[in-house]
């Protein structure tokens, strides 16, 4: 048996992207997990990765620091964490976002009036997230390019019922 220490990780160096913040000095990696694709691969697109940044505290289960890049927003704190990364407060008991620069997306209750049905964020290029809250026990994302390609009403879901064992 060979007893030198050989490590494959340079095989999977596409998969694996890493960046240091030359504003910060902040260390990042991104590696990408899935990307699933509804509507008998016509789209729309969820790409799932697990993100390190020593900015991000929490722990969803992978370590602290680590998240899956999925559109979130914590009505306790006010924080809207974007798929992209990008993280806002948002004024309380409103829908405003604060700080907010660029118009690449626009965060709004689902209704119209108040966050009884939940939120909808509308990207620029189209894509739609509606985010609800997570008493009613399940996870579901759907995603809507409402212009994009030959389908301009394509959807993708993903739907699971959660019991009441598992953690929510």
């Amino acid at each position: 048996m060979n007893e030198t220490f050989t490590s494959l990780s340079g095989n999977f160096i596409s998969a694996l992207s890493t960046s240091t913040d030359p504003r910060t000095g902040q260390f990042m990696v991104n590696f990408p997990l899935a990307s699933l694709n509804g509507n008998n691969s016509l789209g729309p697109e969820l790409t799932l990765s697990l993100s390190y940044s020593p900015l991000v505290y929490g722990n969803a289960g992978f370590g602290t620091g680590f998240s899956l890049g999925i559109t979130q927003f914590n009505n306790q704190t006010n924080l809207l964490e974007l798929s992209n990364g990008e993280k806002y407060r948002v004024e309380a008991g409103t829908d405003t976002v604060r700080n907010k620069k660029l118009n690449n997306f626009r965060f709004a209750y689902t209704n119209g009036n108040d966050d009884a049905d939940g939120y909808t964020i509308f990207w620029k290029e189209g894509k739609q997230e509606l985010l609800t809250s997570d008493r009613r026990r399940y996870l579901r994302y759907y995603a809507h390019y409402l212009t994009a390609g030959p389908y301009p009403n394509a959807r993708v879901g993903l739907e699971r019922t959660v019991s009441a064992a598992e953690p929510g």
